[in-house]
């Protein structure tokens, strides 16, 4: 996690601009107050990641605290909305987190169309394939005059595109709004992509700062929703576990256990080390539902071979998950690999915590320096996890928002 943050943190001209961003939230707040002095107002994040940008819109949010009712920190990844949970919720009580794929229907993933009086996103809606789908999905979150704020580079970036050009969702499908040998969009080509959308009064607060290959684009949605409306098809419900799945005192199992009984144990041990990992409720943690299900990713994932490993002192890869994706599978196959190891510590009273999921326990999670883990190691770690992949509102007034006065950052 540090490692990542590194890359949006203490960079003098991602600052300047994440600066211009909050000044243009804080404009867009304080025109909706003058409108409403008792507004409650609910803002949305998109790919917040670790937080370089939702860090400073916190503090700067802190004067209008009694007027958020909402802020929804999202992102693809469990593992950074539980890093802002921990690093967040004291600064913003108003916090909620939630997984969000920008390029799905609101429909599909649970979210209310037209809910949010402001939508943040930064460094994230390039990396999409479609952006008119990308842009129609954003659009959908907002309210009638609802604004956008996007920051968003506009250049060409050796750096990022070495950094971040591998990750999968970096193949884009409409390479004519594209700037050429990269998945970036020019000033001129969001303006008209956003307005081709719906969105209106678009303009670059930081126009004048445009040649530092960054660029902040606002926008205010005309309150016209279009979003795919998915076939209803019937589905029969996904089989619930036949027993209570709360994990027994495991210093209980004879070591003459049979395979059945040492299955049933060790799946029950594997619920309770989810539930500690990602926070969750044992009720809601289904042994026959893919691990995506739950929100594991390829970090989430890795952390999790970490904690059977250090509970059992096995070897997995995180391969092994996308072998069997789901917790029964898993408890079966290493039943039946690893018997005589897990007979012995399920006999035996053997307590490791969940690693907190940052940048130091995830790279504790990995194999120590004393093995190395080889080509088939860097390919789990880069393999996605499975699954993861018109009314017209009465319009009102539109803020008008604050132009940015803040400096240039200087070369010194």
């Amino acid at each position: 996690m540090a490692l990542v943050e590194g890359v949006y943190r203490g960079n003098r001209v991602l600052d300047y601009f994440n600066e211009v961003l909050a000044e243009s939230l804080v404009a867009a707040v304080k025109a909706r107050l003058a409108q409403d002095p008792q507004a409650k107002l609910r803002l949305f994040e998109i790919g917040a990641g670790t937080g370089g940008t939702s860090a400073l819109l916190f503090d700067r949010l802190a004067a209008y605290a009694a007027h958020i009712e909402e802020y929804c920190y999202t992102d693809l990844s469990k593992a950074f909305l539980l890093h802002a949970e921990k690093q967040y919720r004291a600064k913003a009580p108003y916090l909620k987190t939630q997984i969000f794929d920008v390029e799905r229907s609101l429909a599909e993933q649970g979210v209310e169309v037209g809910r949010y009086d402001v939508v943040i996103a930064t460094n994230v809606l390039h990396a999409t394939r479609e952006m008119r789908r990308t842009v129609g999905n954003t659009k959908a979150l907002l309210k009638a005059n609802g604004v956008v704020l996007i920051n968003e580079m506009s250049s060409n970036s050796l750096f990022l595109q070495l950094t971040f050009g591998l990750l999968e969702g970096g193949l884009s499908e409409d390479v004519p709004l594209r700037i050429p040998g990269s998945p970036m969009l020019a000033p001129q080509t969001w303006r008209r992509l956003l307005e081709a959308q719906g969105f209106v009064d678009v303009r670059h607060p930081a126009e004048v700062a445009h040649g530092l290959g960054q660029q902040i684009v606002v926008g205010l949605s005309d309150g016209i929703v279009r979003q795919t409306v998915a076939a209803v098809t019937v589905v029969s419900a996904r089989r619930l576990p036949t027993r209570d799945v709360a994990p027994t005192d495991e210093s209980a199992v004879d070591p003459e256990t049979t395979d059945g009984e040492l299955r049933e144990k060790l799946q029950s041990s594997l619920v309770r080390a989810v539930s500690d990992l990602l926070k969750l409720d044992l009720a809601d943690i289904d042994p026959e539902a893919e691990l995506s299900e739950f929100g594991f990713d390829s970090i989430t994932l890795t952390a999790f071979a970490g904690v059977i490993n250090g509970k059992y002192e096995l070897e997995l890869m995180p391969t092994v998950f996308y072998e069997y994706p789901t917790l029964a599978g898993l408890s079966e196959h290493l039943a039946n690999e690893h018997r005589v190891v897990l007979t012995r510590y399920l006999g035996e009273t053997r307590q490791v915590a969940a690693p907190e999921l940052s940048g130091a326990s995830v790279s504790a999670a990995l194999p120590s320096a004393g093995r190395k883990p080889g080509a088939r190691f860097a390919q789990a770690m880069a393999m996605p996890p499975k699954g993861m992949q018109r009314p017209r509102p009465r319009p009102r007034p539109r803020p008008r928002f604050l132009s940015s006065r803040s400096r240039l950052p200087s070369s010194a």
